[in-house]
């Protein structure tokens, strides 16, 4: 009977833990609002020639635990280790600047340098 019960109690945390943690969400939880000023649409601007790099849409996902921006491919399937910064700015564009590591030289090199305009 005692095993039973136990089963029971283990059956009802397993349910109950993913499915409080799904109604709660992240939203209310330190750090998670951090980058709500990157969540929208987007027009993407090349910082260096000022052209335009294309559109993108950052949106939450997942009771706001996380955010979904589009894939970068790499056609030639290399891996490369990327960092990246996002700095709002003071008109509501957003500057978004990545730096890969050069395994060659062994240095971290600037990427990409966007400006992400509101639609």
């Amino acid at each position: 009977m005692r095993q039973i019960q136990l089963s029971l109690l283990c059956l009802c945390l397993l349910v109950s833990v993913p499915a409080w943690s799904q109604n709660t969400g992240c939203s209310d939880l330190p750090g998670f609002a951090d980058f709500n000023f990157w969540i929208g649409e987007w027009e993407v601007f090349d910082n260096v020639t000022g052209n335009k790099a294309g559109e993108n849409s950052i949106r939450p996902m997942e009771s706001g635990c996380l955010l979904l921006e589009g894939s970068i491919y790499n056609f030639g399937g290399a891996v490369w280790n990327f960092r990246g910064t996002w700095t709002p700015n003071e008109d509501g564009s957003v500057r978004q600047f990545f730096e890969q590591f050069n395994h060659d030289s062994e240095v971290w090199e600037p990427w990409f340098d966007g400006r992400y305009v509101r639609k």
